[in-house]
């Protein structure tokens, strides 16, 4: 059983799953300009809305939420239960930021005979590109690994700051 669930957490993580050593992020004030990345800036279409209550910055804790939500109803056979928000590190502004969320959790999984089990897991990653579309609206354009932060300044926000 242990092997088993190994393989699935390991799976699992490695969908959400970045590796900070090989990760450029160059900022908007950087003289290297990439013209590669500046036109898929420029074309990032919405992949999917999210419909906020919060404003900017305590929205970022508000789109965490919505985020582990949508995983857990696009994933079959296991669940992200008590997700708890350890670090977020923010670039951008209100109207485009990208917010890189380490947490950790219990992940609840169906077992091969058709039994649920429930293991903690510790840090996973999430990294998204958000455009905020309307007060009440943000747009998810980008999510994953990559220089997906490119051209946006860090911010100084802390988890603290937007809780």
């Amino acid at each position: 059983m242990k092997p088993f669930l190994l393989i699935m957490l390991l799976i699992f993580s490695l969908q959400w799953i970045d590796i900070p050593s090989q990760e450029v992020i160059p900022s908007a004030s950087s003289p290297e300009k990439d013209d590669t990345l500046e036109q898929w800036v420029a074309s990032l279409e919405p992949i999917c809305e999210f419909e906020v209550t919060e404003e900017y910055p305590n929205v970022i804790l508000e789109l965490f939420n919505q985020l582990v939500e949508q995983k857990n109803a696009t994933t079959t056979n296991q669940n992200i239960l008590h997700a708890s928000l350890q670090d977020v590190t923010v670039y951008g502004t209100q109207e485009e930021f990208c917010a890189i969320y380490v947490f950790s959790g219990d992940l609840e999984y169906l077992t091969a005979s058709g039994s649920t089990e429930r293991e903690p897991f510790g840090e996973m990653t999430i990294r998204v590109r958000m455009r905020q579309k309307d007060k009440t609206t943000y747009e998810l354009v980008a999510q994953g690994g990559g220089p997906i932060a490119y051209g946006l300044e860090q911010t100084d926000l802390t988890l603290e700051s937007i809780q």
